[in-house]
């Protein structure tokens, strides 16, 4: 629900979600270590929109199986996010804050936004690594200042309709 949220602590198999359609809502990640080895460790979902800040040392792991996404199994392949944040269609994101986002992207991407989706990075330093794309949106990847660093499989940054950069 709209407010402010401070998610602190270090948890092995957890995520974060904010609902479809939610708006209104801050997350700060204060010196936090989240992996998650069912979905998106920090999913922000349809239609909704979130500013993170970052405070100190945050580190998000996707943890998935990668043999998930093709799972003849379809609850497991429809589960399957293969990023540690993930933008869902139509959501917006925004990223700032004085500390260090390291993004982990075990099974696939390290940040991955949806159809429609915007994802904008303000003045943050952010360590990706992926074992596919960096950060690949559908849509929009605005990158207005801050410090990024990419180590990525595939490609570094990945977007199918927008860049800006600066």
């Amino acid at each position: 629900d709209l407010g402010t949220y401070v998610v602190s602590g270090t948890s092995t198999d957890g995520n974060i979600t904010v609902k479809k359609g939610t708006t209104g809502v801050v997350l700060v990640l204060d010196d936090l270590d989240l992996t998650s080895t069912t979905g998106a460790t920090l999913s922000v979902n349809k239609e909704a929109e979130v500013k993170i800040i970052v405070s100190g040392n945050v580190t998000l792991t996707d943890a998935e199986n990668p043999a998930d996404e093709t799972s003849e199994d379809a609850d497991v392949a429809d589960a399957y996010d293969g990023a540690a944040l993930k933008a869902k269609d139509n959501s917006q994101v925004y990223i700032t804050g004085d500390g260090t986002l390291n993004i982990e992207g075990e099974a696939k991407n390290g940040i991955k936004g949806g159809d429609d989706a915007s994802v904008i990075i303000d003045g943050t330093t952010i360590n990706v690594s992926a074992v596919n794309d960096g950060i690949n949106v559908n849509y929009d990847l605005t990158i207005l200042s801050g410090d990024v660093t990419i180590e990525a499989g595939d490609d570094a940054i990945h977007a199918d309709h927008i860049v800006t950069i600066g």
